[in-house]
């Protein structure tokens, strides 16, 4: 007879709120996730801020990118060492390939490249820091990869609109 297996679940109980606000192109401007980031970034040192956002808007090619991309490469090396990191990428299959030809990337349109970069993401963070991930979706980072859900925030925009989903995770192991 086969050895059932056991799966292992996590009932982390996070804060769960759910409101409605306008949407924006740029998320992180919609007041009530801007609160949300001041409150859970307010008492960390150390955050990297969205490696995707560039200055001229989400993914237009110019150097901010290529800085980002190089401050991520800097910091991976002295891994792991954020205290918290905003997670913002490309949701959509439209917004990831702009944002690959605004890199100068070549994308074979797989989705495994969203979790590629949140295999990345989790390696910045130290023992015991956060990740708040804005998505459509309540995964974040996930557990897979040591995160325990602390709140997850979804912003109803009405109409035909998406959700916006802001999840808050701690790095376990500490």
């Amino acid at each position: 007879m086969a050895t059932p297996v056991v799966a292992l679940a996590t009932n982390t109980s996070p804060r769960i709120e759910r409101c409605w606000a306008m949407p924006k192109k740029d998320v992180t401007r919609i007041p009530i996730i801007n609160q949300l980031l001041v409150e859970e970034m307010a008492d960390d040192d150390f955050w990297l801020t969205d490696l995707f956002e560039t200055e001229s808007g989400r993914y237009a090619p110019n150097r901010l990118v290529e800085q980002r991309i190089d401050t991520y490469e800097r910091t991976r090396s002295m891994l792991p060492i954020l205290d918290g990191l905003l997670f913002n990428p490309p949701i959509t299959f439209a917004q990831a390939a702009a944002y690959h030809r605004a890199v100068g990337y070549r994308w074979d349109g797989r989705s495994s490249w969203w979790s590629g970069m949140k295999d990345k993401a989790a390696d910045l963070i130290r023992a015991g820091g956060k990740a708040i991930c804005i998505s459509w979706d309540s995964t974040g980072l996930g557990i897979s990869r040591g995160f325990i859900m602390e709140r997850l925030l979804i912003v109803n925009h009405g109409g035909h609109w998406h959700d916006s989903i802001v999840t808050v995770e701690r790095k376990g192991g500490f």
